[in-house]
Protein backbone atom coordinates (compact mmCIF):
# COMPACT_ATOMS: atom_id res chain seq x y z
CA UNK A 1 0.00 0.00 0.00
CA UNK A 2 2.40 2.39 0.70
CA UNK A 3 4.48 1.54 -2.17
CA UNK A 4 1.56 2.82 -4.55
CA UNK A 5 0.71 6.05 -2.57
CA UNK A 6 5.13 6.62 -3.20
CA UNK A 7 4.14 5.45 -6.93
CA UNK A 8 1.53 7.83 -7.11
CA UNK A 9 2.74 10.64 -5.62
CA UNK A 10 5.81 10.42 -7.32
CA UNK A 11 4.16 10.46 -10.91
CA UNK A 12 2.10 13.23 -9.36
CA UNK A 13 5.29 15.37 -9.24
CA UNK A 14 6.89 14.31 -12.37
CA UNK A 15 3.98 14.98 -14.55
CA UNK A 16 4.47 18.00 -16.05
CA UNK A 17 1.97 20.90 -15.40
CA UNK A 18 2.98 23.68 -18.03
CA UNK A 19 0.87 23.93 -20.71
CA UNK A 20 3.21 24.88 -23.87
CA UNK A 21 0.75 26.40 -26.05
CA UNK A 22 0.80 30.57 -26.76
CA UNK A 23 -2.42 32.61 -26.03
CA UNK A 24 -3.65 34.07 -29.18
CA UNK A 25 -5.19 37.29 -27.77
CA UNK A 26 -1.46 38.40 -26.32
CA UNK A 27 -1.16 40.24 -29.80
CA UNK A 28 -4.55 41.45 -29.96
CA UNK A 29 -4.52 42.82 -26.34
CA UNK A 30 -0.94 44.61 -26.93
CA UNK A 31 -1.97 46.21 -30.45
CA UNK A 32 -5.39 47.63 -28.61
CA UNK A 33 -3.03 49.02 -25.91
CA UNK A 34 -1.06 50.55 -28.17
CA UNK A 35 -3.74 52.44 -30.39
CA UNK A 36 -5.48 53.52 -26.89
CA UNK A 37 -1.83 54.97 -25.89
CA UNK A 38 -1.65 57.01 -29.19
CA UNK A 39 -5.27 57.84 -28.65
CA UNK A 40 -4.62 59.31 -24.69
CA UNK A 41 -1.09 61.00 -26.27
CA UNK A 42 -2.63 62.69 -28.99
CA UNK A 43 -5.74 64.26 -27.05
CA UNK A 44 -3.48 64.75 -24.07
CA UNK A 45 -1.58 67.11 -27.04
CA UNK A 46 -4.48 68.73 -28.38
CA UNK A 47 -6.36 69.55 -25.05
CA UNK A 48 -4.61 73.09 -24.73
CA UNK A 49 -6.02 73.94 -28.10
CA UNK A 50 -9.58 72.19 -27.89
CA UNK A 51 -9.79 73.95 -24.71
CA UNK A 52 -9.29 77.10 -25.60
CA UNK A 53 -10.96 77.00 -29.00
CA UNK A 54 -14.26 75.97 -26.79
CA UNK A 55 -13.92 78.99 -24.24
CA UNK A 56 -13.59 81.07 -27.26
CA UNK A 57 -16.72 80.03 -28.50
CA UNK A 58 -18.91 80.04 -25.31
CA UNK A 59 -16.93 83.20 -23.67
CA UNK A 60 -16.18 81.11 -20.39
CA UNK A 61 -15.01 77.79 -19.51
CA UNK A 62 -16.79 75.10 -20.70
CA UNK A 63 -16.46 71.69 -19.80
CA UNK A 64 -15.57 68.38 -21.59
CA UNK A 65 -14.60 64.78 -21.14
CA UNK A 66 -11.57 63.67 -22.59
CA UNK A 67 -12.67 60.05 -22.57
CA UNK A 68 -15.94 60.46 -24.63
CA UNK A 69 -13.46 62.66 -27.59
CA UNK A 70 -13.90 60.97 -30.63
CA UNK A 71 -10.80 61.69 -33.12
CA UNK A 72 -12.74 62.04 -36.36
CA UNK A 73 -9.73 61.94 -39.05
CA UNK A 74 -6.03 62.50 -39.28
CA UNK A 75 -4.97 63.73 -42.95
CA UNK A 76 -1.53 64.24 -43.77
CA UNK A 77 -1.26 67.60 -46.10
CA UNK A 78 0.94 67.89 -49.13
CA UNK A 79 3.27 69.36 -46.80
CA UNK A 80 5.87 67.80 -45.41
CA UNK A 81 5.66 66.33 -41.40
CA UNK A 82 2.35 68.54 -41.31
CA UNK A 83 -1.12 67.04 -40.36
CA UNK A 84 -4.79 68.42 -39.85
CA UNK A 85 -6.33 66.38 -37.00
CA UNK A 86 -10.39 66.46 -36.65
CA UNK A 87 -11.35 66.12 -33.21
CA UNK A 88 -14.78 65.89 -31.44
CA UNK A 89 -16.04 66.40 -27.40
CA UNK A 90 -19.11 66.63 -26.39
CA UNK A 91 -19.28 69.43 -23.90
CA UNK A 92 -21.26 70.09 -20.62
CA UNK A 93 -22.35 72.02 -17.51
CA UNK A 94 -22.05 71.10 -14.43
CA UNK A 95 -22.29 66.82 -13.11
CA UNK A 96 -23.12 66.28 -17.05
CA UNK A 97 -26.41 68.24 -17.55
CA UNK A 98 -27.48 69.97 -20.22
CA UNK A 99 -26.90 72.26 -22.21
CA UNK A 100 -24.42 70.60 -23.68
CA UNK A 101 -23.03 70.51 -27.46
CA UNK A 102 -21.21 68.95 -30.32
CA UNK A 103 -17.72 70.47 -30.93
CA UNK A 104 -15.95 69.83 -33.72
CA UNK A 105 -12.31 71.54 -33.79
CA UNK A 106 -9.88 70.95 -36.70
CA UNK A 107 -5.94 71.45 -35.95
CA UNK A 108 -3.40 71.51 -38.33
CA UNK A 109 -0.06 70.79 -36.65
CA UNK A 110 3.57 70.66 -38.14
CA UNK A 111 7.00 71.28 -36.92
CA UNK A 112 6.38 75.24 -36.96
CA UNK A 113 3.47 74.93 -34.94
CA UNK A 114 0.17 73.94 -33.84
CA UNK A 115 -2.94 75.53 -34.71
CA UNK A 116 -7.23 75.59 -34.49
CA UNK A 117 -8.09 75.96 -38.50
CA UNK A 118 -11.70 75.69 -37.98
CA UNK A 119 -14.65 75.24 -35.21
CA UNK A 120 -17.92 74.00 -35.45
CA UNK A 121 -20.90 73.73 -32.85
CA UNK A 122 -23.62 71.67 -32.91
CA UNK A 123 -26.96 71.94 -30.34
CA UNK A 124 -27.46 68.70 -28.90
Amino acid sequence: MKKLIVLVLLMICLIPKNVYSKDISTNIDKDIIQQELYKGSLLCFLYPYISNSVDEYYGYSKQFDLYDAKIISIKKTPEKFEYEIIVQVETFTGAHNPPGGIETVTVLTSPMGTKVISFSHNEE
